[in-house]
Protein backbone atom coordinates (compact mmCIF):
# COMPACT_ATOMS: atom_id res chain seq x y z
CA UNK A 1 0.00 0.00 0.00
CA UNK A 2 1.19 3.35 -0.78
CA UNK A 3 1.93 6.22 1.52
CA UNK A 4 -0.89 8.27 -0.25
CA UNK A 5 -3.19 5.38 0.26
CA UNK A 6 -2.46 5.28 4.11
CA UNK A 7 -2.84 8.71 4.32
CA UNK A 8 -6.31 8.46 2.62
CA UNK A 9 -7.52 5.81 4.39
CA UNK A 10 -6.42 6.88 8.07
CA UNK A 11 -8.14 10.60 7.13
CA UNK A 12 -11.56 8.02 6.00
CA UNK A 13 -11.04 6.43 9.05
CA UNK A 14 -10.75 9.81 11.27
CA UNK A 15 -13.74 11.55 9.52
CA UNK A 16 -15.95 8.52 10.33
CA UNK A 17 -14.93 8.36 14.15
CA UNK A 18 -15.89 12.01 14.05
CA UNK A 19 -19.56 11.18 12.25
CA UNK A 20 -19.83 9.21 15.70
CA UNK A 21 -20.21 12.73 17.71
CA UNK A 22 -17.30 12.08 20.24
CA UNK A 23 -16.97 13.87 23.25
CA UNK A 24 -14.86 17.63 23.18
CA UNK A 25 -11.32 15.99 24.07
CA UNK A 26 -11.72 13.54 21.54
CA UNK A 27 -12.87 15.57 19.07
CA UNK A 28 -10.10 17.67 19.59
CA UNK A 29 -7.93 15.11 19.15
CA UNK A 30 -9.23 13.46 16.17
CA UNK A 31 -9.29 17.19 14.55
CA UNK A 32 -5.26 17.42 15.38
CA UNK A 33 -5.32 14.14 13.82
CA UNK A 34 -6.75 14.93 10.51
CA UNK A 35 -4.56 18.21 10.22
CA UNK A 36 -1.64 16.12 10.32
CA UNK A 37 -3.00 13.44 7.66
CA UNK A 38 -3.89 16.79 5.19
CA UNK A 39 -0.61 18.20 5.39
CA UNK A 40 1.13 14.97 4.94
CA UNK A 41 -1.35 14.64 2.02
CA UNK A 42 -0.40 17.92 0.68
CA UNK A 43 3.34 17.18 0.73
CA UNK A 44 2.66 14.46 -1.21
CA UNK A 45 0.35 15.95 -3.96
CA UNK A 46 1.83 18.27 -6.80
CA UNK A 47 -0.07 22.10 -6.59
CA UNK A 48 -2.00 22.44 -9.41
CA UNK A 49 0.30 24.90 -10.91
CA UNK A 50 2.84 21.79 -11.36
CA UNK A 51 0.49 19.86 -13.09
CA UNK A 52 -0.66 22.48 -15.76
CA UNK A 53 3.28 23.30 -16.19
CA UNK A 54 3.62 19.08 -16.62
CA UNK A 55 0.32 19.32 -19.70
CA UNK A 56 2.66 20.58 -22.88
CA UNK A 57 0.86 20.45 -25.70
CA UNK A 58 3.90 19.43 -27.73
CA UNK A 59 3.15 16.06 -26.50
CA UNK A 60 -0.72 16.34 -27.49
CA UNK A 61 -1.00 14.66 -30.91
CA UNK A 62 -4.00 17.05 -31.69
CA UNK A 63 -2.28 20.00 -31.18
CA UNK A 64 0.65 18.94 -33.65
CA UNK A 65 -2.11 18.67 -36.17
CA UNK A 66 -3.60 21.95 -35.03
CA UNK A 67 -0.21 23.50 -35.31
CA UNK A 68 1.67 22.30 -38.46
CA UNK A 69 0.39 22.29 -41.72
CA UNK A 70 -1.15 18.75 -43.33
CA UNK A 71 1.98 18.06 -44.89
CA UNK A 72 3.99 18.91 -41.65
CA UNK A 73 1.42 16.49 -40.04
CA UNK A 74 1.46 13.81 -42.14
CA UNK A 75 5.47 13.52 -42.61
CA UNK A 76 5.17 13.19 -38.86
CA UNK A 77 2.93 10.47 -38.47
CA UNK A 78 4.90 8.31 -40.91
CA UNK A 79 8.35 9.25 -39.35
CA UNK A 80 9.89 10.98 -42.72
CA UNK A 81 11.38 14.08 -42.56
Amino acid sequence: MTSLAKLLTQKQQLLGRLEQDPGPNERAELERLLEKVDAALSSLEPAPSDIAEDHDSRSDPAAINKTTSPSAAGTLRSGRR
